[in-house]
Protein backbone atom coordinates (compact mmCIF):
# COMPACT_ATOMS: atom_id res chain seq x y z
CA UNK A 1 0.00 0.00 0.00
CA UNK A 2 1.29 3.33 -1.03
CA UNK A 3 1.55 6.26 1.93
CA UNK A 4 -1.47 7.75 3.51
CA UNK A 5 -1.16 11.03 4.55
CA UNK A 6 -3.10 13.61 6.35
CA UNK A 7 -3.68 17.06 5.69
CA UNK A 8 -5.96 20.03 7.23
CA UNK A 9 -9.80 20.22 6.00
CA UNK A 10 -9.86 23.61 3.86
CA UNK A 11 -12.88 25.25 2.48
CA UNK A 12 -12.42 23.12 -0.80
CA UNK A 13 -13.04 20.13 0.92
CA UNK A 14 -16.93 20.74 2.32
CA UNK A 15 -18.27 18.47 -0.69
CA UNK A 16 -15.91 15.90 -0.63
CA UNK A 17 -16.40 15.73 3.91
CA UNK A 18 -20.30 15.11 2.99
CA UNK A 19 -20.28 12.52 0.31
CA UNK A 20 -17.96 10.71 2.96
CA UNK A 21 -20.83 11.11 5.45
CA UNK A 22 -23.10 10.33 3.25
CA UNK A 23 -21.33 7.15 2.59
CA UNK A 24 -21.69 6.07 6.22
CA UNK A 25 -25.32 6.77 6.15
CA UNK A 26 -25.97 4.18 3.31
CA UNK A 27 -28.54 1.66 5.04
CA UNK A 28 -30.68 4.50 6.77
CA UNK A 29 -30.65 6.05 2.78
CA UNK A 30 -31.97 2.61 1.56
CA UNK A 31 -35.08 2.74 3.43
CA UNK A 32 -35.88 6.46 2.80
CA UNK A 33 -38.42 7.60 -0.46
CA UNK A 34 -35.63 9.33 -2.86
CA UNK A 35 -36.55 12.47 -3.01
CA UNK A 36 -35.48 12.74 0.84
CA UNK A 37 -32.12 11.41 0.36
CA UNK A 38 -30.33 14.84 0.01
CA UNK A 39 -31.85 16.62 2.88
CA UNK A 40 -31.52 13.81 5.05
CA UNK A 41 -27.99 13.55 4.62
CA UNK A 42 -28.13 17.56 4.47
CA UNK A 43 -29.00 17.67 7.57
CA UNK A 44 -27.52 14.54 9.43
CA UNK A 45 -24.60 15.76 8.22
CA UNK A 46 -25.03 19.51 9.69
CA UNK A 47 -26.32 18.23 12.93
CA UNK A 48 -22.77 15.87 13.17
CA UNK A 49 -20.62 18.68 12.41
CA UNK A 50 -22.48 21.20 14.71
CA UNK A 51 -22.19 18.50 17.48
CA UNK A 52 -18.36 17.52 16.60
CA UNK A 53 -17.57 20.99 16.95
CA UNK A 54 -19.22 21.70 20.29
CA UNK A 55 -18.30 18.67 22.15
CA UNK A 56 -14.97 18.30 20.75
CA UNK A 57 -13.78 22.35 19.89
CA UNK A 58 -10.07 21.27 19.87
CA UNK A 59 -10.64 18.69 17.36
CA UNK A 60 -8.34 18.23 14.28
CA UNK A 61 -9.79 18.05 10.87
CA UNK A 62 -8.50 15.98 8.69
CA UNK A 63 -8.74 14.46 5.05
CA UNK A 64 -6.99 11.02 4.77
CA UNK A 65 -5.10 11.10 1.21
CA UNK A 66 -4.11 7.87 -0.69
CA UNK A 67 -1.51 8.98 -3.49
CA UNK A 68 -2.97 12.58 -3.45
CA UNK A 69 -6.31 11.70 -3.62
CA UNK A 70 -9.07 11.90 -0.80
CA UNK A 71 -10.08 8.61 0.57
CA UNK A 72 -11.47 9.44 3.90
CA UNK A 73 -11.93 12.26 6.74
CA UNK A 74 -10.39 11.44 10.40
CA UNK A 75 -11.41 13.90 13.39
CA UNK A 76 -9.01 13.88 16.54
CA UNK A 77 -8.87 15.67 19.63
CA UNK A 78 -5.67 15.62 21.72
CA UNK A 79 -5.50 17.16 24.65
CA UNK A 80 -2.28 16.39 27.40
CA UNK A 81 -3.98 13.00 29.24
CA UNK A 82 -6.01 11.35 26.31
CA UNK A 83 -5.94 11.21 22.59
CA UNK A 84 -9.61 10.19 21.46
CA UNK A 85 -10.57 9.27 17.87
CA UNK A 86 -13.85 11.43 17.40
CA UNK A 87 -14.25 10.10 14.14
CA UNK A 88 -12.83 8.07 11.00
CA UNK A 89 -14.47 7.28 7.68
CA UNK A 90 -13.59 5.90 4.19
CA UNK A 91 -14.91 5.96 0.97
CA UNK A 92 -16.84 2.67 0.23
CA UNK A 93 -14.18 2.17 -2.65
CA UNK A 94 -11.55 2.25 -0.56
CA UNK A 95 -12.49 0.38 2.47
CA UNK A 96 -11.36 -3.18 3.46
CA UNK A 97 -7.79 -2.11 1.44
CA UNK A 98 -5.47 -1.94 5.01
CA UNK A 99 -5.99 2.59 4.89
CA UNK A 100 -7.98 2.23 8.33
CA UNK A 101 -5.43 0.07 9.70
CA UNK A 102 -2.85 2.31 8.92
CA UNK A 103 -4.89 5.35 10.26
CA UNK A 104 -5.50 3.60 13.45
CA UNK A 105 -1.70 2.61 13.73
CA UNK A 106 -0.57 5.86 13.26
CA UNK A 107 -3.00 7.00 16.40
CA UNK A 108 -1.29 4.32 18.70
CA UNK A 109 2.15 5.54 17.59
CA UNK A 110 0.80 9.02 18.54
CA UNK A 111 -0.55 8.15 21.69
CA UNK A 112 2.42 6.24 22.70
CA UNK A 113 4.48 9.62 21.67
CA UNK A 114 2.74 11.86 23.75
CA UNK A 115 2.13 9.06 26.60
CA UNK A 116 -1.44 9.76 26.72
CA UNK A 117 -4.23 7.15 26.30
CA UNK A 118 -5.68 6.45 22.90
CA UNK A 119 -9.68 5.72 22.76
CA UNK A 120 -13.23 5.65 21.06
CA UNK A 121 -16.30 4.85 20.83
CA UNK A 122 -17.44 2.89 18.21
CA UNK A 123 -20.92 1.70 17.72
CA UNK A 124 -22.23 -1.24 18.97
CA UNK A 125 -23.66 -2.86 15.68
CA UNK A 126 -20.56 -2.20 13.63
CA UNK A 127 -18.40 -5.43 14.03
CA UNK A 128 -16.31 -5.20 11.05
CA UNK A 129 -14.77 -1.81 13.01
CA UNK A 130 -15.01 -3.37 17.16
CA UNK A 131 -12.76 -7.08 15.07
CA UNK A 132 -10.75 -4.22 13.91
CA UNK A 133 -9.93 -2.44 16.64
CA UNK A 134 -9.68 -5.48 18.88
CA UNK A 135 -7.15 -6.86 16.31
CA UNK A 136 -5.12 -3.35 17.41
CA UNK A 137 -5.52 -3.91 20.75
CA UNK A 138 -8.52 -2.15 21.91
CA UNK A 139 -10.69 -3.57 24.66
CA UNK A 140 -14.49 -2.44 25.90
CA UNK A 141 -14.68 -0.69 29.10
CA UNK A 142 -18.26 0.17 28.57
CA UNK A 143 -21.36 0.96 26.87
CA UNK A 144 -23.79 3.67 26.66
CA UNK A 145 -26.31 4.78 24.15
CA UNK A 146 -25.60 2.24 21.55
CA UNK A 147 -22.20 2.37 21.65
CA UNK A 148 -18.67 0.55 23.10
CA UNK A 149 -16.18 2.87 24.81
CA UNK A 150 -12.56 1.06 24.03
CA UNK A 151 -9.28 2.14 25.03
CA UNK A 152 -5.73 0.96 23.72
CA UNK A 153 -4.08 -0.99 25.85
CA UNK A 154 -0.09 -0.42 25.96
CA UNK A 155 1.80 -3.62 25.92
CA UNK A 156 3.26 -4.33 29.35
CA UNK A 157 6.78 -4.22 29.18
CA UNK A 158 9.11 -6.58 30.09
CA UNK A 159 11.68 -6.06 33.27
Amino acid sequence: MAPITFRSVGDEDAQFLRDVYASTRADDLAILPEGFHEQFVDSQYDLQCRHYRATYPGAEWSVIEHLGMPVGRLVVEQTSRALLLVDIALLPEWRGQGIGTHCVEYLILRSKNAHCVLHLSVRSDNFAAQRLYARLGFVGIGEAGGYIRMNFVQEKRVK
